[in-house]
Order: structure tokens, then C-alpha cells, then sequence
């Protein structure tokens, strides 16, 4: 009896010495949570303000459980509230480019939560290449920081985690002056008159992706758009441009078609539910965002 008991408990004894709790490591908070969903809710009132306020639903699981505590990465904004509807006494405060909190109770591995965190200010460029630009008529992200650490940049326009490696479903709700169009991830819901002068335009990214592929342009865009048939359904492509561009853009983008067959039969078929890119004024190059490719403006000729 006592050599089995022996064995069970070799046996058994790695698990806890694997655990980083069990020699007083703290988990990483970017390791501890799983996030499902992100629904950011931005409202750019005047673009030559260069500001930006709004909130962002963070629907999200702990397979560790969780004692009572969260963080996301959030840099450069400034945070007004944090509320849930499960939990209770909800506390936050911001240190440096995290915000961080406390509530009552405990999570189980098996318990789903959503914090809505509220938030205002000007989103931040990186040093060397990537951020959210305000430029004249229009705004849009890079979302990465060449210079930042970690490089991924969703973390200058909506509260999240960071990293490569959690992903996301997500959906935008962007408010802009009337005239304006706003670009996301995914596919256009729709758009309706929120209030007098202003446009809420809704989009649904339903593949998960990491927060660097995350992306939001605004300006006064016109949509070049077509239909490719690929190799097992038919894709819509959509280019957004300025009125200006447009000839230039369809000049340059005249061999999509055959540009993704040849990708489609060289790789995989094309796993998005659009195919998008949104012309920009930036001067350095692409981002690849799922399904709303940034293009510097200098490349379409």
C-alpha cells in the first residue's frame, strides 16, 4: 500500500511543480484571460480635433479562474469607468500602458464575464512606423509599433491584450460626421443616423484574429467592388479610395482576380468573407489588416 501511495504521488508531483502558483510566479495577465469578443464602440466627432472617445465590450473567459482582479493593455487613453453587469465593486486604475482592476468574488474556469471600459483622448503614433493617424480629412491605424514592445498597436485605439497569439472576434460601431465613411474588419452591417449631422456605421469580423489586425479608417470614401470567383465560392473584393483616386486605384488593382488565383492554387483556398483594402495617406508602406488592407496612397498609380 505505501509503494503505491508512493507512486501516485511521484506520479502526480511534476503537475504541482510545473505550476507557476506554486512557486509564488505570478501569471502573466496576458496568459490568464481568453478573450472571445470585442465590440468598440468609437465616436470621432470633428476629425481635425484628432481625438477620439467611445468603449469597448470585453467579453472574455479565465481557464485558470481568477481571484478577483483584471488587466488589459491600454496606452495613451484615458479611462472614465469600467462597468459590468455581473460583477460587483469594480475598481480600476492605469499604470503606465495597462489598466487594471479589482472586484468582488471569484471566476470559474467555466464563467463567461463582459467589462465595458469607457475611455477618451488622442490615440498614439509609434516612433518608427505604426499607430492611429489623423491626417487632414481622415483617420486610420497601423496596428503595429515598430518601436514599441510588444510591437502589436491595437492597444492605442481600443483596451485589449496585446499579443500574437490571443484572438478575437469582433464588431465596430463607428460614429462620424455625415459625409464620411467608416472602414472596418469583415462585413458592412449597416449604418443609421445615431443624431442629427452624425452616422453610425456597423461591421462584424467573425473569423477570430490577434489585435494587430484589427483596423478602422475614416474619410470621405468612395467603394470600388467587384466579385471574384475562387475555387470554392465566390468572394466579394472592396476597395475603398478618395473620389480623386479612384481611376488609379482600379488602374492598379485591374489583376486582382488573377492575383488571388494564383495565391488560391499555389496555397489554400481564401478563408475571409471579404476581400478589402482602404487607400491611405501614409508613406510607408502596407498593413496587412484581415480584410481591410492598408495601402499607402503613393502606391496606387
Amino acid at each position: 500500500m505505501r509503494l503505491i501511495l508512493f507512486a501516485i504521488l511521484i506520479l502526480f508531483s511534476p503537475c504541482q511543480l510545473l505550476r507557476p502558483e506554486s512557486h509564488g510566479i505570478q501569471v502573466n495577465y496576458r496568459d490568464s484571460v481568453d478573450v472571445l469578443n470585442y465590440s468598440i464602440h468609437l465616436t470621432l466627432r470633428n476629425l481635425q480635433d484628432k481625438k477620439l472617445e467611445g468603449f469597448t465590450v470585453i467579453k472574455c473567459v479565465y481557464p485558470r479562474g481568477n481571484q478577483g482582479s483584471f488587466a488589459f493593455d491600454l496606452a495613451g487613453l484615458q479611462v472614465d469607468s469600467v462597468t459590468s453587469p455581473a460583477l460587483k465593486n469594480v475598481r480600476f486604475y492605469q499604470e503606465k500602458e495597462i489598466i487594471r482592476g479589482t472586484f468582488s468574488g471569484k471566476l470559474t474556469p467555466a464563467d463567461t464575464v463582459t467589462l465595458a471600459i469607457y475611455y477618451r483622448g488622442t490615440p498614439l503614433r509609434d516612433k518608427r512606423w505604426g499607430g492611429f493617424f489623423f491626417a487632414g480629412d481622415e483617420a486610420f491605424n497601423y496596428g503595429i509599433g515598430m518601436d514599441a514592445v510588444p510591437p502589436n498597436f491595437g492597444r492605442v485605439w481600443f483596451p485589449c491584450i496585446d499579443n500574437f497569439t490571443d484572438r478575437a472576434t469582433y464588431t465596430f460601431h463607428v460614429t462620424i460626421p455625415e459625409g464620411y465613411t467608416a472602414v472596418c474588419n469583415g462585413t458592412l452591417c449597416g449604418k443609421r443616423e445615431s443624431e442629427p449631422g452624425y452616422y453610425t456605421w456597423a461591421w462584424e469580423m467573425k473569423q477570430p484574429i490577434p489585435t494587430y489586425l484589427a483596423s478602422v479608417a475614416v474619410g470621405r470614401y468612395v467603394r470600388l467592388e467587384g466579385l471574384y470567383h475562387g475555387l470554392q465560392r465566390s468572394i466579394p473584393w472592396q476597395i475603398y479610395c478618395l473620389p480623386e483616386d479612384s481611376m488609379k486605384t482600379a488602374a492598379s488593382f485591374q489583376q486582382l482576380p488573377r492575383w488571388m488565383q494564383i495565391f488560391e492554387t499555389r496555397f489554400t483556398p481564401y478563408a475571409w468573407d471579404r476581400i478589402g483594402y482602404v487607400i491611405v495617406p501614409f508613406n510607408h508602406g502596407a498593413m496587412e489588416h484581415a480584410t481591410n488592407i492598408a495601402l499607402a496612397r503613393n502606391t496606387v498609380d
